[in-house]
C-alpha cells in the first residue's frame, strides 16, 4: 500500500516525489534513503543511506552523477547534466558490487520558498487518509467476493470509492499549487490539478502490480540464496573443525606408531643398554689413542664422532625407556588404542567427504539460484523504465 501510494502521489506532480521499490538484497538489514529534494537549477545530489555504499544517479542508463556515501552514511556529489522538470531519475544505492536499493526521484521545478512544506504536509495527511480507506474497499471487497453481495455492502463500496476519489482529487489540486511572492496560487490555469490519462493509469497501475511480482520473486530467491550462503558457511566451519580433529589424531597416530616401533625392537631395553657399552669402550679407547698423539687430527676427530654417537644413544635410550613406561608391559592394547584412533580418523573422514558433498550440492543451487536472481533484476528495471516513461507521459 505504501508503495501505490508514493506511485501515485508522484503521477500528480507533488513537489518532492521519492519511490522506493524495496530492498532488493532480501534477507539482509533493510537499507533506508532519503534524498534532499531536486530541482531544475540543483548541481548536487545529497541525502543520507547506507554507510561507505555507492550512490548512482541515472535516466535510461545514462548516468548523472555518482559517488561514495561516508561513514557516517551522508553522501554529495556534483551532478553532470542538467536536470529536466517533472522528469524521473534512478538513484542506486549498491555496496560490494550489488544493488541494495533502488529509489524513483522525481525533479521539480526552480525551488521554492516558504509554505511548501504545509502544502506536502497536506498531501501526506489526505494520502494517509486515502491510505485508510483504500484498507477499508480491500476488506470490504474481500468479504463481499466470498459471501453473497449484498446491496448494503455495493452501497459502502460506492461511498467509499466516492471518498477516495475526493481525496484523490484534493491531493491533485494542491500538488498543482506552486509558490510566487510568498503567497500560494494555482499552476498551469487548473485548479483541479492535472488531467490523468485513465488508459496510461491502468497501465502503470498494470505495471505496479507487475512490479510487487518480480519484487515478491526477488525476496524470496534473495532469501533462498542467503540460506544457501548460510548453509554453506556452516558446513564449512564444521569441516575446519573435523580437520582440526583429524590432523590432532594424525599426529597421535604418528607418535603411537614410533612409540611402538622402538619398543618391539627393544621391549625390555638390553639391547640399548648393552649398545651403550660398547660405545663407551670405543670412545674410551679414541681418547687414549688421541691422548698420546695430541698432534693427530685424526685420532682427535674419531673422539668427537664417538661422543656424538653416544650422545644420541642417550636420547634413543631416553625415548626407549619412555616407550616401555607408556605400553606398560602390554603392547597389545597399545595396538588397539591405535586401532582406535585410524578408526576415528578414517570415520572423521567419511564426515568429511559427506560435508565436502553436500556443500558441492549447495553450490551447484547457489549456481542456478543467481542467475535467476540476475534476469529477475533485469525484469524489475525494465518495468522501472515503462512506468518511468509512463509517468513521464502524463505531466
Amino acid at each position: 500500500m505504501i508503495m501505490k501510494r508514493k506511485l501515485l502521489l508522484s503521477s500528480l506532480s507533488l513537489p518532492v516525489a521519492l519511490m522506493a521499490f524495496g530492498n532488493i538484497n532480501a534477507g539482509a538489514r533493510a537499507v533506508n534513503v532519503k534524498v534532499n529534494p531536486l530541482y531544475t537549477n540543483s548541481k548536487t545530489i545529497q541525502g543520507k543511506t547506507l554507510s561507505n555504499a555507492q550512490v548512482k544517479l541515472t535516466r535510461y542508463k545514462k548516468t548523472y552523477g555518482a559517488g561514495t556515501v561516508k561513514k557516517n552514511g551522508q553522501f554529495k556529489f556534483k551532478l553532470k547534466n542538467k536536470l529536466h522538470a517533472n522528469f524521473h531519475y534512478r538513484l542506486t544505492v549498491s555496496k560490494n558490487g550489488k544493488a541494495k536499493k533502488v529509489v524513483m526521484v522525481k525533479v521539480n521545478k526552480k525551488s521554492v520558498k516558504k509554505t511548501t512544506s504545509d502544502y506536502q504536509k497536506q498531501i501526506d495527511s489526505l494520502s494517509a487518509q486515502v491510505d485508510k480507506l483504500q484498507n477499508e474497499l480491500a476488506t470490504l471487497q474481500n468479504t463481499t467476493s466470498t459471501s453473497t453481495t449484498s446491496i448494503d455492502n455495493t452501497n459502502k463500496i460506492n461511498d467509499l470509492n466516492g471518498q477516495i476519489n475526493s481525496l484523490k482529487n484534493q491531493i491533485a489540486g494542491l500538488s498543482n499549487v506552486t509558490i510566487s511572492g510568498g503567497n500560494s496560487t494555482p499552476s498551469n490555469n487548473n485548479n483541479n490539478g492535472p488531467v490523468i490519462d485513465p488508459a496510461t493509469a491502468k497501465k502503470i497501475e498494470k505495471l505496479q502490480g507487475q512490479l510487487k511480482d518480480v519484487n515478491d520473486q526477488i525476496a524470496a530467491t534473495s532469501k533462498q540464496l542467503q540460506d544457501v550462503g548460510s548453509q554453506t558457511q556452516n558446513l564449512n566451519s564444521q569441516m575446519q573443525n573435523l580437520f582440526k580433529q583429524k590432523t590432532s589424531i594424525f599426529n597421535d597416530l604418528q607418535n603411537m606408531n614410533a612409540i611402538l616401533s622402538i619398543y618391539t625392537d627393544d621391549p625390555d631395553g638390553s639391547h640399548a643398554k648393552s649398545t651403550m657399552v660398547v660405545y663407551e669402550g670405543q670412545l674410551q679407547a679414541a681418547q687414549d689413542a688421541a691422548s698420546k698423539d695430541s698432534q693427530n687430527k685424526e685420532l682427535a676427530y674419531q673422539v668427537t664422532v664417538m661422543q656424538q654417537k653416544i650422545d644420541d644413544w642417550k636420547k634413543h635410550t631416553e625415548d626407549l625407556q619412555n616407550a616401555i613406561k607408556t605400553i606398560n608391559g602390554d603392547p597389545q592394547a597399545y595396538k588397539d588404542q591405535i586401532t582406535e584412533k585410524q578408526q576415528s580418523e578414517s570415520s572423521i573422514q567419511d564426515q568429511i567427504n559427506d560435508l565436502q558433498s553436500q556443500i558441492t550440492t549447495l553450490n551447484s543451487t547457489a549456481g542456478k539460484l543467481q542467475p535467476t536472481l540476475n534476469n529477475l533484476y533485469a525484469q524489475q528495471e525494465t518495468i522501472l523504465d515503462q512506468i518511468n516513461a509512463l509517468q513521464d507521459s502524463m505531466q
